[in-house]
């Protein structure tokens, strides 16, 4: 199994070490961003059954959420191979999963687990429900959230960018940076952030959900701001078969 190449950088997170347990986009791009600020993130892979990324895009979804990462081939369900990951949590300043309840347990993933090996650790866990609701089981992909969330009934056809993976995984590094130095300046131990999917798609449409309060106007293509109501902010077909896009909000532009 090809892997790829570490391409170390340094930056105001250089000395941190970050243990990336997930699979796919959502956990991966949030290490990754983490790793452009100069952490040291180990991506935690089992050869055996690879990270399902390395499939989509001929690979390139794979290369480009780890290629800033350390690679460890490690079977986290063998106990044969946990001597060396619970080593790894030791020395770790922050771990990043991305499981159901269920799986996290078995994988020991979980809060308990982990802070008995590392009281320190910071756990970030991207979750698709919020994991206080009837849905924290149910499986879904970042389509479905656009979908459920309402943000899919703002665009005409797919959207072009999986959204909910994307905005989530960035809150989710910031809001582990903010615990990291909010650790650093206070030794306080470590915790568990969650970050859910769902409610990081229902928290960007704040705008539209004050505008709904107030006008009772179910937001929709073509009625809102940003959405093509008004001839100063939209896309326009050109003659020749291309497309214009203006954006002229404010009264000196347009």
């Amino acid at each position: 199994m090809r892997l790829y190449h570490m391409k170390p950088i340094s930056g105001p997170l250089s000395g941190r070490t970050i243990l990336d347990c997930s699979v796919l986009l959502p956990g991966p791009f949030a290490g990754k961003l983490l790793a452009q600020q100069g952490a040291r993130v180990l991506k935690i892979e089992n050869s055996r059954r690879p990270d399902p990324a390395r499939n989509l895009g001929s690979g390139a979804y794979y290369e480009d959420l780890n290629s800033l990462k350390e690679p460890v081939d490690l079977d986290l369900a063998d106990p044969a191979h946990r001597p060396r990951f619970e080593a790894l949590v030791r020395q770790a300043d922050a771990l990043i999963e991305g499981y159901r309840p269920a799986t996290k347990a078995r994988l020991g993933l979980d809060q308990a687990t982990l802070h008995a090996i590392n009281p320190r650790l910071q756990i970030l866990s991207l979750v698709g429900f919020p994991e206080e609701g009837p849905d924290r089981d149910r499986p879904a992909h970042d389509l479905n959230f656009q979908a459920l969330s309402g943000t899919l009934s703002l665009v005409e056809g797919l959207p072009g960018l999986p959204l909910a993976d994307l905005l989530a995984s960035t809150e989710a590094a910031f809001r582990l940076v903010a615990g990291l130095d909010h650790q650093a300046r206070s030794a306080a131990p470590g915790r568990r952030l969650v970050v859910s999917m769902m409610e990081t798609l229902l928290g960007a449409q704040s705008k539209h959900a004050s505008e709904y309060l107030r006008t009772g106007v179910v937001p929709r293509p073509g009625n809102t701001l940003i959405t093509g109501q008004h001839p100063c902010y939209r896309v326009y077909r050109s003659r020749d078969g291309q497309r214009i896009a203006v954006g002229a909000i404010e009264p000196k532009f347009w």
